[in-house]
């Protein structure tokens, strides 16, 4: 008889001292093989590392499988749980998902499915969530012949170490997760309704063209009939060259972030480097557009401040009858970029750009400057309010993972 490893996680509950214990996956597991012969079921799953275990209508938009072949696949209950040799960035062994859709499917024989008795699910479910057993996948896998799937004998998957307190200590800290998780996702609920919000406002309050003057919906104070104008009329090309220094420094234009601060390092070389090189000087609310890359969204309003980078950006001030936070709400739209990308010229597509006479040739619905204000200050605490709920989420994800790596061994 093997001696069994005794030992305890850093964090735990009060009340729980004794040392946990070290089991195989296949003394606490069933390795569940039972296929559909009979095509009793026709609902194909599919477990992801992002989203877990989802029906494959849902993850890829259509069946994959279809009835001539799910005769082969295995049966999945409610709580199984399932391994999927699938390596990715989320999941670099493959994950290990529990069934929680409540109803019974078929999953592909490439994956392992495997069922647990005496073990608190949410317990064995938030370990997985870990990375702690990827240790041991590591040791006695590999990536095998093809490069996106991890390979690991039925035999040895097995051997796999699950560290299992008190019956009474599994519940604890699977209840916590779970409170956690279901604080995690009502917080992203709040997120994507405001994201949602902001979607369908910024339908409204707008005009939608075709001739129409005034927005479905508006501030009651205002009531005149929004003016079509060029963009060149409340833009203005700012074409001034300056050196990098530490009140203006070199920054970088991505579609992500906008105009956003390069590493200390890349500053630190580059000048050193190029200290007398000039770049194009840009300014606080000025909108900025790569001409190459307006086709993916590669226009912003710069919220960093004065600083240089590249002149392959164009960067415009914006003058005084128009509100900067109006005009990045206009400039940003789908429907502008996708107006604007009518004057794309070019050979072949990844170098086919806008350039800015015809950017600024392009029509923008124009309301009186205080309505202008008005609009582009509601969308900017909705933007604060979007930034919030993203923090309170990521904030909340990273306590769950520290969390994980603390209360498991």
């Amino acid at each position: 008889m093997t001696k069994e490893k005794s030992t305890v996680p850093r964090l735990r509950f009060p009340g729980f001292t004794d040392a946990w214990k070290q089991r195989k996956l296949g003394e606490v597991a069933e390795k569940i093989s039972q296929k559909n012969l009979d095509r009793q079921y026709v609902e194909t799953f599919t477990n992801s590392a992002e989203f877990g275990i989802i029906s494959q209508r849902d993850f890829f938009e259509k069946n994959i499988s279809s009835l001539d072949n799910i005769s082969g696949y295995y049966i999945v209950s409610p709580d199984d749980f399932v391994y999927n040799p699938r390596i990715s960035n989320l999941a670099p062994v493959g994950p290990i998902k529990r069934n929680k859709l409540g109803r019974v499917g078929v999953m592909s024989p490439l994956y392992t499915i495997f069922r647990f008795s005496d073990i608190h699910l949410d317990f064995v479910e938030k370990y997985f969530d870990t990375t702690i057993w990827h240790r041991y996948m590591e040791l006695n896998g590999d990536s095998g012949a093809r490069s996106d799937r991890f390979a690991i004998k039925d035999s040895v998957f097995k051997g796999l170490p699950i560290p299992l307190p008190s019956l009474p200590e599994q519940e604890a800290i699977g209840n916590f997760f779970s409170d956690l998780d279901q604080l995690i996702t009502l917080h992203q609920r709040k997120l994507d309704d405001v994201k949602e919000l902001k979607k369908a406002l910024l339908q409204k309050m707008f005009p939608k063209g075709n001739g129409n003057d005034f927005p479905e919906l508006r501030f009651p104070e205002f009531t005149d009939a929004w003016k079509q104008r060029k963009l060149g009329e409340v833009l203005k090309e700012r074409n001034e060259s300056r050196s990098p220094s530490a009140d203006v420094p070199l920054v970088s234009f991505t579609v992500e972030n906008g105009v956003t601060p390069k590493t200390e390092r890349y500053n630190r070389e580059f000048l050193v480097r190029d200290e007398d090189k000039k770049y194009k000087f840009t300014q606080l609310d000025d909108i900025v557009y790569n001409p190459a890359n307006l086709k993916f969204g590669a226009i912003a309003r710069n919220k960093y401040g004065a600083a240089v980078f590249s002149p392959i950006y164009v960067t415009y001030g914006v003058l005084s009858e128009a509100h900067p936070l109006f005009v990045e709400l206009i400039v940003t739209s789908t429907n502008f970029i996708q107006r604007a990308l009518r004057y794309q010229e070019g050979t072949v597509y990844e170098r086919m750009a806008v350039k800015s006479f015809d950017l600024l040739r392009s029509e923008i619905p124009l309301p009186t400057l205080p309505e202008q204000e008005a609009i582009g200050s509601f969308f900017s605490d909705l933007d604060q309010l979007i930034t919030l709920h993203q923090r309170q989420l990521d904030h909340l994800k990273l306590l769950k993972k520290a969390l994980l790596q603390q209360m498991f061994i």
